[in-house]
């Protein structure tokens, strides 16, 4: 049964037409606004359940096929060949005979030298652009446990349309995506890239019925919050619930292109629910209102998978509306390249120019920010289980064939890093390697075999424990004023 919708007209009292919109600051978004009456009484989130469609099962062959042989096992490599391999890098010969460079922890900055102080009684702001390392928040977390902030004095502008990707937290309680809708990151696609939202990935649904919810409690449950997405040519019909409440009816029209809709309501919001009725929505994400005794604002931006090209496809003059009206970050970070390590062989010249065109659409955007790049950590390969007969190898001469490979991604690792320096260098930024900070090559596998683990068992990720030596790290390196 269709849900019930109440009359527009009895339900909303609009401050601004919806086709005339009025825009805040040049170059801003359009922006309309419209204030919920009604509320319900505020209930836990339950998501919409949906299911895959089911592919059909595959006709039985008439002539059968034979058994593959199961894929060979793939495990860390045991504690002691990477003593071995730790051993060995140890020497200077063997590191050269190997490609690999001289790491070394990056020395202290000079204290306040990072970034320039914000204005009096403004908040520091900083956001962060980056890829799976980034995007469960563990090592932001570990940033603010360090400078000594509680929950209250931190804040974020958005909640960006990365919600309920796996691998993905969010400053709010919890998020709801329904069936009909889908991620679109504009490192990867053409059409996302033409309408960017703030962090570089949209929402995109064309079924009617697509639901998205928020459960707004975590971030103080303001009484205002903006929706950010693109309006299309045609009308755009979309219904609201305000804490689980009456379903409420509401038509977005207007000039194509980035708009914003301001939702208010009587008191704290503290769940908002969208159901898409008719139309093409692209759903860049919240807005949240910030906070009186904010001392920090930190925007993340971690989507899994991301690659700087984000920043390079990504429409200049559309995204810049987001922050045409926002006050200017003192620190802006690209955290990126250990999924441009990963299509083999590795291809420095192309990373090269990718990564230039980049910095400099981000330098143009923010020209007055303080930059810096993170470089990737270590990385490591699962092999094949070695035999308990293996030789130890003590002090052979050169790497055998097994431990060069243990080297593969950590060699790409550091040419990424080598060309992030370089290019950071030509546009005023920073870099910070991740790789000589947390222990140099090989540190992959001796993080794994930590007490506790600072290394998943991917040997691509971190621990909650690692990502937060990340942070702490970081904070060492040059955040602390």
């Amino acid at each position: 049964m269709a849900p019930r919708l109440r009359p527009l007209a009895t339900l909303f009292a609009l401050y601004a037409s919806l086709p005339g919109a009025t825009q805040a600051g040049e170059g801003a978004p359009v922006l309309a606004s419209v204030k919920l009456l009604e509320r319900g009484e505020g209930a836990d989130l339950i998501c919409p359940q949906g299911s895959a469609p089911r592919k059909p099962a595959p006709a039985p062959s008439a002539t059968p096929r034979p058994t593959p042989a199961p894929p060979q096992a793939l495990e860390i490599p045991d504690p002691d060949e990477t003593r071995e391999l730790l051993r060995q890098l140890a020497r200077p010969e063997i590191r050269q005979s190997a490609g690999l460079a001289e790491s070394s922890p990056p020395p202290p900055l000079p204290p306040g030298s990072l970034f320039a102080s914000p204005p009096a009684g403004q908040p520091l702001r900083v956001a962060i652009w980056g890829d799976s390392h980034l995007a469960a928040g563990f090592f932001t977390e570990e940033i603010v446990r360090q400078l000594q902030l509680s929950p209250a004095q931190v804040e974020s502008s958005w909640i960006p349309a990365q919600m309920n990707r796996p691998g993905v937290r969010l400053p709010v309680r919890k998020t709801c995506v329904g069936p009909g809708w889908r991620h679109e990151p504009a490192y990867a696609r053409a059409d996302a890239a033409s309408a960017p939202g703030p962090g570089l990935v949209n929402l995109l649904a064309e079924e009617a019925g697509a639901q998205l919810a928020w459960d707004l409690r975590s971030s103080g449950s303001p009484a205002s919050v903006q929706l950010l997405y693109q309006q299309t040519p045609e009308p755009i019909q979309i219904s609201l619930q305000l804490d689980g409440g009456p379903e409420q009816s509401l038509t977005l029209r207007g000039q194509p292109g980035p708009a914003r809709l301001e939702i208010s309501a009587d008191g704290p919001i503290r769940t908002l629910q969208l159901r898409l009725q008719e139309g093409r929505l692209r759903m860049h994400g919240l807005a949240l209102p910030p906070r009186p005794d904010a001392r920090l604002h930190l925007d993340v931006f971690g989507y899994p998978g991301a690659t700087v090209a984000g920043w390079k496809n990504a429409d200049p003059a559309y995204l810049a509306r987001w922050f045409a009206d926002q006050p200017p970050y003192q620190l802006v970070i690209l955290e990126f390249g250990t999924n441009e390590g990963n299509p083999k062989p590795f291809d420095p010249q192309a990373y090269r120019q990718t990564l230039t065109q980049a910095l400099r659409r981000l330098r143009t955007q923010f020209p007055d920010a303080a930059c810096v790049l993170m470089t990737p950590g270590d990385r490591g390969v699962l092999l094949p289980r070695r035999p308990k007969t293996a030789p130890t190898n003590p002090a052979s001469p050169s790497l055998t064939e097994r431990q060069q490979a243990m080297l593969t991604y950590t060699r790409i690792h550091q040419h990424i890093g080598q060309i992030q320096q370089d290019v950071a260098r030509d546009y005023q930024c920073r870099s910070w390697s991740a790789l000589d900070a947390l222990g140099g090559p090989g540190s992959a596998y001796r993080d794994a075999h930590a007490t506790p683990p600072l290394m998943a068992r991917d040997l691509i990720h971190f621990t909650v424990a690692g990502y937060q030596a990340w942070g702490r790290a970081v904070v060492g390196w040059g955040w602390r004023r």
